[in-house]
């Protein structure tokens, strides 16, 4: 029997072993590759598109079938590294595994091109069912409890998607204008500086300026908590599409 060939990105090294070794329990699947990053695995598997190299110890193609990725929570660089190996290889299907996950998180996962959203305690034998289904199942997968997040969310505050959104923070959108909303959602969504600036016609520079007046202006220290206050009020943005 053709078995499945997985990769595993996990950030953590120390959580590598449990991943490997749930999926080689299985008769019908190997891991081929692993690595701490998602740039680390695409510089794997570019590489393995040109020679078959000894860490992939599939005979009949150098490239794995699914990809697993262990994550405490996504960030912009996690998320752009799902969208290009989508774009490279979109024959691979990327699974996320995340140990804190919100609607805006697993929206923007979802958006990237992952196949699939599971939280890091859902049952091994939820993750088994997905690893065993991936080849044949064409749509998006998420676990029981993500699906119950987004069920609670549609119903709960369809404006915010069940996030909780402060006076606050809504008082803190209404300060930014329009331009600098919609900078924040591109942000939202995970796009690098460069992509920002293709998508609306401006140079990098003046994305880095528009950035650093958004978190001046709301008091953010660093890309991260900028990146974290763009998911909260996503849907508060101003997108222009």
């Amino acid at each position: 029997m053709k078995k499945t060939r997985i990769g595993i990105i996990e950030e953590q090294a120390v959580r590598q072993p449990s991943l490997q070794s749930l999926v080689q329990h299985s008769d019908n699947m190997e891991v081929i590759c692993s690595a701490s990053s998602g740039t680390d695995l695409l510089s794997q598997l570019q590489t393995a598109s040109l020679a078959n190299l000894s860490y992939f110890h599939a005979q009949e193609s150098p490239l794995p079938h699914l990809i697993l990725f262990g994550l405490d929570r996504p960030c912009p660089n996690e998320l752009q590294a799902i969208r290009t190996i989508r774009i490279l290889y979109p024959q691979i299907r990327i699974i996320s595994i995340a140990v804190h996950i919100s609607v805006q998180h697993t929206m923007a996962l979802l958006a990237a091109g992952a196949g699939g959203c599971l939280l890091r305690d859902d049952s091994p034998q939820e993750l088994l069912h997905v690893l065993r289904t991936a080849d044949s199942y064409t749509g998006i997968y998420v676990s029981q409890r993500i699906s119950q997040l987004l069920l609670q969310a549609t119903t709960t505050n369809p404006i915010t998607h069940g996030q909780a959104v402060s006076t606050e923070e809504q008082h803190q959108v209404q300060q930014l204008s329009s331009r600098e909303q919609q900078i924040l959602h591109l942000v939202a969504e995970g796009k690098t500086m460069k992509q920002i600036a293709d998508e609306l016609f401006i140079s990098p520079a003046t994305v880095n300026n528009h950035k650093a007046n958004i978190s001046g202006k709301l008091n953010l220290s660093g890309r991260n908590q900028l990146f974290k206050f763009a998911t909260t009020v996503q849907h508060l943005l101003k997108n222009y599409n």
